[in-house]
């Protein structure tokens, strides 16, 4: 009997992520997974279960991959600054010519709308995770006073979620990189705190 291939299992996992993040869960075929893994499709399956399984696994690698990217944060000197450095990350990727990084495989989960429950649930735990983190982001901001306390931690980090979201799509329609970034840097001005004016109504 021939023995069964060996492999790494972390270096498969990142090369399906590239492959779903790069085409989608419904542009990805089985046929791409293993031209690309160099595996065979019963040793994928063995390995990581059917492709629903696989796409699951891809999410958690891509996710990983992306925080392991945000460097700097937990030693910026403000909480705006931290948001700035967050959203850099994102921009540079966006503006990238490698579809496994100006794409994001989450962002492409909700947009298809992919049937299953389990895919459904991954993707909304990510989503949440990530709104978490950024209102965490924006409280640290508001305590330094680097971000706006007139409106809600959670509802500006709404509107982070909104704007991280439109950046990924409109760098698949604009060509011009340097407009991603203006638009970015555009959507964060509203983080700015309220000045008090200085001249106000005599009474």
């Amino acid at each position: 009997m021939s023995r069964p291939r060996e492999f790494n299992h972390q270096k498969v996992t990142q090369t399906l992520a590239d492959v779903f993040t790069a085409n989608g869960y419904a542009g990805t075929s089985m046929e791409m997974l293993t031209d690309a893994t160099g595996l065979g499709k019963q040793s994928l399956y063995n390995a990581f279960g059917d492709k629903e399984a696989m796409y699951l696994q891809a999410i958690d690698c891509a996710v990983a991959r992306f925080g392991e990217g945000l460097t700097g944060l937990e030693q910026a000197n403000s909480g705006r600054h931290a948001i700035d450095l967050f959203f850099a990350t994102l921009t540079n990727q966006c503006v990238s010519d490698d579809p496994t990084k100006k794409n994001c495989i989450v962002s492409s989960g909700f947009l298809e709308g992919i049937d299953g429950k389990l895919v459904s649930n991954k993707l909304d735990t990510v989503w949440r995770s990530n709104h978490q983190f950024l209102s965490m982001l924006v409280q640290r901001g508001q305590a330094d006073c680097s971000i706006r306390n007139d409106l809600r931690a959670d509802d500006i980090a709404d509107l982070l979620m909104a704007l991280m979201s439109g950046l990924r799509v409109s760098a698949r329609a604009l060509k011009a990189k340097v407009q991603i970034k203006r638009i970015a840097q555009s959507g964060l001005e509203f983080l700015e705190p309220k000045k008090l004016m200085t001249n106000e109504v005599a009474k």
